[in-house]
């Protein structure tokens, strides 16, 4: 829980980064005060930190991890639904969700969602490629918010 305030730090000292500081700061900060390192609530939390924490959020599901398997996008998208307003900022989620699959393909990219259970299988996110970090998703969403 000391990554948000570690980042902050270490950009603070590099004048070209510092004024993204306040941002990494807040980056795992819930809309409803739950989150650290400060408790921000709602809009308290810098908009591009919110940003950050839905595009990061869809980019850890969506990629495999050590621990599990990437999971589907439609999967992850709901799971995004089920925590607007508590976790993630609901009018984020809604544009993340609603930029997401207009992307294509940008950079380079891992493709998403094809899985063998069929509870996550989607015709519409099937083929849906996922930029390998969350710059793209970032710079399109902030452009639709």
């Amino acid at each position: 829980k000391s990554h948000p305030v570690d980042g902050e730090q270490m950009l603070v000292g590099e004048p070209t980064l510092a004024t993204a500081a306040h941002i990494v700061r807040s980056h795992h900060e819930r809309v409803d005060g739950g989150g650290y390192p400060d408790g921000l609530v709602g809009d308290e939390i810098p908009l591009a930190a919110r940003i950050i924490a839905a595009c990061d959020a869809v980019d850890a599901m969506t990629h495999d991890r050590p621990y599990r398997k990437a999971m589907a996008l439609p999967m992850a998208f709901a799971i995004l639904r089920e925590h607007a307003g508590s976790q993630w900022d609901p009018v984020v989620v809604q544009q993340v969700i609603a930029t997401v699959p207009s992307m294509g393909t940008v950079g380079a990219l891992d493709t998403v969602g094809r899985h063998e259970d069929p509870t996550y299988a989607d015709a519409t996110y099937d083929t849906i490629e996922m930029p390998h970090n969350v710059g793209a998703i970032l710079a399109a969403v902030d452009a639709e918010i």
